[in-house]
Order: C-alpha cells, then structure tokens, then sequence
C-alpha cells in the first residue's frame, strides 16, 4: 500500500507543478530524483514511515526535490549506501551534494515516523567543512574562536526561559542572517519548536550590539593609534597606481586614513496593513510613516546607514540608521563623525583626515576631490586616482550584503516589528570578523594585515589598560 501510494505521487507531480513556474527540464528532474528514490526504496526499505501526506499537502516544487533527495538519504543512511555510488542525475540541487544530504536528513527526521534513526544536528560536530562555510560563512576550526571573541555563554536562556547551548544559538544565527531562511527551515536543520528559534535569534542579535557596539559606535577613537599606518598604506597603493606621492617629511605628510560613505538597504513598505487586529476595517496607519521612509531616487522605502572603512578591511565606524530620504551630509552631520575624529587626535601633533565623494565638505579632518572649475593636470590626476582608491569603500558594502544576505531581502526587513538596526550592526561585527580571519580584497589592495579576531573585540579593554 505505501508503495502504492508513492507511485501515486509520483505520477501526479508533473500536474501539481504545472502553474508553478516550473521549467519542463526542472520537471524531469523532479521525476527522475523520485523515481529513483522510489527505486532505492524497493531494496528493503520501510516506505510507510515517510507521511505521503506531506507531499500533497505542500504542492511546492522545492518541497518535492528535498523530499525526493531526503529519501536517497534516508536510503543511504539505513541500507549503508555510499553517497559517491549514487548516480550523478540524482543531486539536481542547485547546492553541493554533500550539503543536499544534511538538508534532506533534516527533512526525514522531521517527517518519519521513528525520528531517532538519524541523529539530529546538535552542534558543530554534525556538519562538516564545507558545510560550515557555505551555511554559517565560517571554517569549522574558526567558529569556537568566534563565539569566544563574541562572548556567546556555554548556556543560553531566552526570554521565554527556553534553554539553549551557545554553540547552538551561534550556528543557528548564522545560518539565519547568512541567507534569508526561514524559521522553518531552521527547525529542518535543528529541530525544537519555531518561536523558540525566533526568540534565540532575538537574543544573539541583542547580546551582539549590547556587548559590542562601541566597536562601531565609538570604533575610530580605538583605533586612532593605526591612523598613521593607514594613511601609509593609501600612499603605496597610490604610488602603485602612477600617482607620485611623496613620503611623510617633518614638514609634509600625507593624512587620509580612511574613506567614509554610505549604503541604502530596502526595506519592506511600513504601515501598510491595519494598525490593530480588527480586520479589512479597523484603523489604518498614518499615511505619512510611509513617506517618511520613501526615497524618490532609487525609489524604494529603505534605511541608510554610514561607514569609515579603513584599509584594512575593517568598518571603523558604523552609524545609523535614519531615512533612506537623507543625503548623505546630512547623515555626516546626524553622526557627529567629523568632531569624533579630530577630538580623538587633540593630543597628536598630525591631523589625519577622511576621504569622502563630492557631497561632503571640506573641514579639518575630513576632504574630498577638487572641485573648482579650472583644474590642473595634476588636480584631475589627483581625483581620478583617489576616486580609485575611494572604490574600496563600496567593496566592504559589498562584502557585508554577500556574506549575510538577510540584509539584502527587503521582506524581512520589517520596521515595525523587527530591530533592524540591531540586526546590520550585528552583521557589521560579523563582516569584521569575517575580516580578521580571512582578510578582504580591501585589504589585499592595500596590502595591509588585518588584527586578530581575539584583539578586535578587546579594543576598549586594551585601550583602557594603556590609559
């Protein structure tokens, strides 16, 4: 009767997927991984234990794939099959196999009727090293390093009083900011209930910025004993590019340090359902919380967040958010960046300075291209070489969207529910992090070594001991 029931499935797949969006070439891989899963099966394996009821009841052709793959696993981890002995056409995911065969293990142990014939993913020792950089972004040796720099405590209570280990809440955050997953697919991977999950997200996310936030909030008074050293490394890579610029004398030096700008992230329309819980005609939100946060230029709502990158890779300063509606001097202004920084180098006889675009002014310890209407050769040679070099800058917005994209899927981004200033802060941490283990092309350009994750996250404690 199961293997009735099966060949049912499979027979009607094509039909449930046929206004899905699906391609015929998908379709056919569909059925092939089935069919021979189906196949797999008849070698002995109880069929009944996997719930035909879950096929029909979620008619999406992702579903089908991972169960179609869960079951080879399941065949592979009870009749002792070599997963390299599968034929090829049977991973049709658009991920590696090996990563395929955890995600569909958690699918089985998930549906079948006797989940304790697959261990479940506990911890670290469950998945291995390509796993860990693809799902959590880190190598598996690096992620016990990480969670002691992060301060994350061996046992984790939430809110709700639900008790988790830290290695667990760790693994599962990442894995959630890594890509826009959903609790659902947390608990696949995981197991335990879902708000718990949400909850244990919520918790990472504030242990993060209330630990750590003065890495980015007050980050360029840490790090002003490295200004020099920045500034030196601008000047090589300036002298690389066929920009002559002389070393530092007793009378001339060169002050940039570091490049300021700043990133837009969409976020979903806010206020746009009912304030309350009365339905089609309760009480609607202002109208004006939408405008607020609306942006005619790229036209989307959206959140605008401002960051001094050194180079070495490192976001020396991160403030925000305000209104994707302000421009960017505004924002300058907001932060207070300019007093911050020439407040940190009253006692120093240099006055190092930030390299902006056009929009920022010209002040003490901030500058930005020439702008004057008759240039020289050597001005214009001047800006299109720092213009070069000011690039960097959107490398690390770049390397922080591409490592967690969470940030980049504007539906999770809710402002009225969701802490999201909290969450990129918490991402920005990461992305140094990310930095001190592997470097960044930032700092590959500059040629510049990058700290050790362990000094990174104790810079206020240093710099607290050499005062």
């Amino acid at each position: 009767m199961a293997l009735e029931r099966w060949r049912r499935c499979v027979r009607d797949l094509p039909v449930r997927v046929r206004h899905r969006g699906v391609t015929a070439k998908e379709k056919v891989a569909m059925r092939a991984t089935l069919r021979a899963g189906m196949e797999l099966f008849r070698k002995g394996v109880a069929l009944a234990r996997i719930p035909t009821h879950f096929v029909s009841r979620r008619a999406r052709p992702v579903v089908y794939k991972r169960l179609g793959l869960g079951l080879i696993a399941y065949v592979v981890l009870q009749a002792r099959f070599d997963a390299a002995e599968l034929p090829t056409g049977l991973a049709t995911s658009r991920l590696d196999r090996t990563i395929d065969v955890s995600i569909c293990e958690s699918f089985v142990r998930r549906y079948s009727k006797d989940p304790q014939q697959i261990p479940p993913c506990t911890g670290l020792q469950s998945f291995s090293e390509e796993q860990c950089m693809v799902l959590f972004r880190f190598k598996k040796p690096d992620l016990p390093i990480l969670m002691e720099c992060l301060r994350i405590p061996d046992v984790v209570r939430t809110s709700s009083g639900h008790r988790f280990s830290g290695e667990e809440v760790l693994l599962a955050s990442l894995f959630r900011l890594a890509y826009p997953n959903r609790l659902l697919d947390i608990q696949f991977l995981f197991g335990r209930e879902l708000s718990q999950w949400s909850r244990a997200f919520a918790w990472f996310v504030d242990h993060c910025w209330t630990t750590f936030s003065h890495l980015l909030l007050d980050g360029v008074q840490m790090w002003q004993p490295m200004f020099p050293a920045c500034a030196e490394a601008i000047r090589r890579r300036l002298c690389m590019n066929g920009l002559p610029v002389p070393p530092d004398t007793n009378t001339t030096f060169f002050s940039i340090f570091a490049f300021i700008d700043c990133t837009i992230r969409a976020i979903s329309r806010p206020a746009g359902g009912p304030a309350g819980r009365g339905g089609a005609g309760s009480r609607r939100h202002n109208p004006l919380i939408q405008r607020s946060f609306y942006q005619g230029w790229k036209k989307l709502h959206g959140l605008k967040w401002q960051a001094v990158v050194l180079p070495n890779g490192m976001i020396a300063d991160c403030w925000g958010p305000v209104s994707a509606r302000h421009n960017d001097l505004y924002t300058m202004r907001m932060s207070d960046i300019h007093a911050r920084v020439v407040a940190c180098q009253a006692r120093r006889p240099r006055l190092y300075r930030m390299y902006g675009d056009g929009i920022y002014p010209v002040l003490p310890g901030l500058t930005r291209r020439h702008r004057h209407d008759d240039l020289t050769r050597e001005e214009a040679a001047e800006n299109m070489q720092m213009s070069k070099v000011r690039e960097s800058v959107e490398w690390t917005f770049a390397k922080l969207i591409t490592l967690w994209k969470y940030l980049a899927w504007r539906y999770a981004l809710q402002l009225l529910s969701q802490p999201i200033g909290k969450i990129f802060g918490t991402a920005a941490l990461l992305t140094n992090a990310h930095t001190c283990f592997y470097g960044s092309q930032v700092s590959d350009y500059f040629s510049m070594d990058t700290p050790d994750p362990r000094a990174y996250f104790d810079m206020r404690q240093q710099r607290d001991n050499n005062e």
